[in-house]
């Protein structure tokens, strides 16, 4: 049996479609499933490439800590319980979040921080060299702003 080159070529040509289909599909799968998946927050720093510091003062009892990504360009550590829960965003991405609720406030480093609160939650954000951190409370009660002043401030401490 003789084949035609221009189907020798065709196949040849499928058979790449095929393999680089397989490629893409596995590529998409590992995205979604890295997408998905709960690290431990120590981790964060290997889940993005930039460096994260992770608070080392929490204004509430921990039961269930991870990280996540949000995307390329941004981390979310979260501590929760069954009624509080503490997600902080990490990210390069250039943008801050204000209001006409938001007051500025003082960090120890002398950084400017944005705080709004909104009935049971609360937001903190500030900049630390190129990463833009913004600690989000949602709960049953509120925390001080105090509380939330001593986190960011044990996030820019190494």
């Amino acid at each position: 049996m003789v084949v035609d080159p221009i189907e020798k070529k065709l196949r040849e040509t499928d058979k790449k479609r095929k393999r680089l289909t397989i490629l893409i599909c596995g590529l998409i799968g590992l995205c979604a499933i890295f997408y998905m998946i709960r690290f431990p927050v120590a981790m964060a720093n290997w889940i993005v490439p930039f460096e994260v510091q992770n608070p080392t003062y929490v204004p509430l009892d921990v039961e269930n800590s991870y990280a996540s990504t949000g995307g390329w360009n941004t981390v979310q550590m979260v501590y929760e319980n069954d009624n509080q829960k503490i997600r902080i965003w990490a990210s390069t991405k250039a943008g801050t979040s204000a209001s006409e609720t938001t007051e500025k406030v003082m960090l120890n480093d002398e950084k400017q921080a944005n705080y709004s609160a909104e009935g049971l939650s609360q937001h903190l954000s500030f900049r630390k060299g190129d990463v833009l951190y913004s600690i989000e409370y949602s709960g049953t009660g509120l925390v001080t702003k105090e509380e939330l002043i001593k986190m960011a401030n044990s996030i820019n401490q190494k």
